[in-house]
């Protein structure tokens, strides 16, 4: 099946977007992501509860309300080490109908294969925050698929480990430290349009500035193998 797909870094997500999604809608969705990232950024640690409280609700409160939720602990952490990528990948498949599945999974296969090593620098420093006094560094990260409806399908990974975190940390194999909570959350949006029609033009001008900061398109994905623009 056809893979059709353009991956984005946002924050501290990687967003593959179906390229179906007009390109005024996607960057209005972009917007609400980055928007509430900035917020829960601003007034939480990223290993706080409260800082993915505050996500989901000026999500909510730009027209992306979150439909279910699903919270626990990976079972891949289970084992002695556990690679943040493969939980990701993982657990987004699992929430993508079949028809679907196939394509998004050759996407997010292609770019593992070949990671843009600028990118994941960038998306270092919006998940990963240095060792604190105890040694242990605090990780949130996450993996989210826009549809072609423009609904969302999200998963989020927060950990916290011990072990010094190279510049693949994605697919770097981590032992996670115990005394911390590993949580994922695995979620559904559902946009609603006027919503976001009505806010979009100035939520896109409070945040342009910080949109060259925060945002890069990665790779579009236009055919049944990977190919760069």
């Amino acid at each position: 099946m056809q893979a059709n797909y353009t991956l984005w870094l946002n924050g501290n997500s990687l967003v593959l977007i179906d390229n179906s999604v007009s390109a005024s809608r996607a960057e209005a969705l972009l917007d609400v992501q980055l928007a509430a990232y900035l917020t829960a950024k601003k007034g939480h640690a990223i290993q706080d509860a409260a800082w993915h409280k505050e996500y989901l609700r000026v999500q909510g409160g730009f027209g992306c309300n979150i439909a279910t939720l699903h919270c626990g602990t990976p079972v891949a952490t289970q084992a002695s080490a556990s690679e943040p990528w493969q939980i990701l990948r993982d657990r987004l498949l699992a929430g993508v109908l079949g028809t679907l599945r196939e394509p998004v999974a050759e996407c997010l296969d292609a770019y593992s294969a070949q990671p843009d090593a600028a990118i994941e620098q960038l998306l270092w420093v919006e998940c990963v925050r240095p060792p604190d006094d105890k040694g242990i560094s605090h990780v949130r990260v996450e993996l989210r698929l826009i549809l072609a409806d423009s609904s969302v399908i999200s998963t989020e990974l927060g950990f916290s480990t011990a072990e010094k975190l190279t510049a693949d940390w994605l697919r770097q194999p981590l032992s996670l430290a115990s005394g911390h909570a590993t949580r994922q959350f695995d979620g559904n949006y559902q946009t609603h349009e006027k919503v976001i029609h009505s806010i979009s033009a100035g939520l896109h001008d409070s945040i342009k500035l910080k949109q060259m900061q925060y945002r890069s398109r990665v790779r579009t994905f236009v055919s049944s193998g990977a190919q760069n623009e």
